[in-house]
């Protein structure tokens, strides 16, 4: 369940991302909820920073072409789809001001 948050009059969006580390050493990101919605960092937290900034910008967008952010999904339900097994689930949020977080 989404936290109840707001920034600037608006709910904050918190979405489950998962996480994995590919073969190459560096770590992808995807949103379940968010179809093509990927990114990738050298480390973890690179690239759960760099899924941050990414989830930041599509739910711009999302609210400035007809203002609705669909809900996440629970955490359960992503982490029992066997496509999402292999990775680590994580929270991702739109808040610019959260810990590690840049422009």
């Amino acid at each position: 369940m989404q936290r109840a948050a707001y920034r600037y009059g608006q709910k904050m969006a918190t979405f489950i991302a998962i996480v994995r580390k590919n073969l190459d050493g560096n770590f992808s990101v995807e949103f379940p909820d968010l179809p093509g919605l990927v990114t990738s960092g050298k480390t973890f937290a690179e690239a759960r920073n760099e899924a941050a900034i990414l989830l930041r910008r599509r739910i711009k967008e999302m609210r400035a072409a007809n203002g609705v952010v669909p809900e996440p999904s629970s955490i359960e339900s992503i982490t029992a789809r066997p496509e999402f097994r292999d990775g680590v689930a994580t929270l991702v949020t739109d808040d610019d001001r959260a810990p590690g977080f840049w422009n």
